[in-house]
């Protein structure tokens, strides 16, 4: 009781007053970019929230109690997808239902005066037997000056891949040539650009599910399908109805903007078939979409493929069919196909390094053969056609195509 006292009338009147603060960070995002002016390709991603309360700062008994939520991921430009650096914590609900959240610390802190024989009494690694001598506390026994506490309950999971390593170096890179670089503003380029090469038209349907494709100039859901013909392109942007949906803030997140368009496709109608397609678009990929009910006598599934690349963060989305020719030539070649009476049609001429989509009437008509001349003066058809259904059989098949001319024979 001796000891009490003395402590607690050498307290002064500034040390027992109360102060409070509490600072709160709902959301708080790091987004950063490489490039220049509206050319630019988003590297590195951080979100988070914060909240933390502090108490008696101006005293020597400082504490503080708080809580962080983080998450970090970075882009990859090749599948045009945010990849977690960080990984979210994943929980199942009771319906079997997987719910992602951020990973979450808590953080505290205790600062303590060296000279407070009272918080003595109040550490874990006070013993009343050996720490008290004659009532008076031993300094040795008292508590840190500062305790700092991190916790969390969620394990940390941290990965690292090569491609994130490529964005580091990158973006390193780019911070390097920033200096001096004059801000160039390019055209507004849409997300989403679709090329027809199928040889047929093709139906979009813009509104689905609450996603609401739209061209540049007009109001989601304006217009609800639009033709395109068979060599064109347009440009689509996409609209994410949330009329619906109970939001807080303007706000929203790529990762989760990411996460909703996994959910939205792009659905057409294809003229002459039969049938919807929908066309996932939320990365890069390739795939094949059979045609109902149309196999022939060559056992062939009449389909098209949708080919989805990334370039400057736009994804170019191709619809193509099965057959694709590139000319490794030093010199323009020209490609036909024989409409099975007299008559050889030209389907393209095609400069060196220049691929082209064969269109789908000409890829399942009989004979199943494609001609090849050498751009120029004077050039005869190759003597040999190319029949694209031996790739069935044999993957690497590869054919000497001699195409004759005034002056002599060249080979393909």
């Amino acid at each position: 009781m001796e000891v009490l006292d003395k402590i607690s009338t050498s307290q002064s009147a500034a040390e027992s007053r109360d102060e409070r603060a509490t600072v709160n960070i709902n959301t708080l995002v790091v987004k950063i970019e490489s490039g220049v002016g509206n050319n630019t390709i988003p590297m590195l991603l951080l979100e988070s929230s914060f909240n933390c309360t502090v108490c008696n700062w101006s005293g020597p008994h400082m504490s503080a109690i708080g809580s962080a939520d983080l998450e970090v991921a970075y882009y990859n430009p090749k599948l045009a997808l945010w990849e977690p650096v960080i990984e979210p914590v994943c929980q199942v609900k009771p319906d079997g239902t997987v719910f992602k959240k951020p990973w979450d610390v808590s953080v505290t802190l205790q600062s303590n005066a060296q000279d407070s024989y009272s918080s003595a009494f109040a550490s874990p690694s006070f013993d009343n037997s050996s720490d008290v001598l004659d009532g008076f506390c031993c300094p040795d026994h008292l508590p840190p000056a500062m305790v700092i506490s991190l916790q969390s309950r969620e394990i940390l999971e941290v990965t690292i891949t090569k491609t994130f390593i490529g964005a580091l170096t990158h973006l390193t890179d780019a911070f390097a040539e920033v200096t001096g670089t004059v801000r160039k503003d390019l055209p507004l380029v849409a997300p989403f650009i679709l090329r027809n090469d199928t040889g047929k038209k093709v139906t979009i349907l813009l509104d689905h599910r609450g996603y609401k494709f739209f061209v540049h100039g007009s109001q989601p859901g304006q217009i609800s399908q639009l033709d395109l013909h068979h060599g064109n392109t347009v440009e689509l942007f996409l609209f994410k109805d949330r009329s619906q949906q109970q939001i807080t803030s303007d706000y929203v997140s790529p990762l989760q903007e990411q996460t909703e368009q996994a959910e939205a496709t792009m659905r057409l109608r294809v003229s002459g078939e039969t049938g919807v397609f929908e066309l996932p678009v939320s990365k890069a990929d390739r795939r094949f979409f059979p045609f109902p009910f149309r196999g022939d006598e060559m056992g062939d599934h009449h389909g098209m493929i949708s080919e989805v690349s990334v370039d400057n963060g736009c994804k170019y989305i191709t619809l193509r069919s099965i057959v694709q020719i590139k000319n490794h030539f030093e010199r323009g070649v020209n490609v036909y196909v024989f409409d099975g009476k007299e008559k050889y049609i030209r389907l393209a001429s095609l400069a060196p390094d220049e691929s082209f989509n064969v269109p789908l009437s000409s890829v399942y008509s009989t004979p199943y053969e494609f001609h090849f001349q050498i751009d120029g003066e004077g050039q005869n058809l190759g003597l040999e056609p190319f029949n694209w259904r031996r790739l069935i059989i044999q993957e690497s098949h590869s054919l000497h195509v001699r195409c004759t001319n005034k002056v002599g024979v060249c080979q393909l």
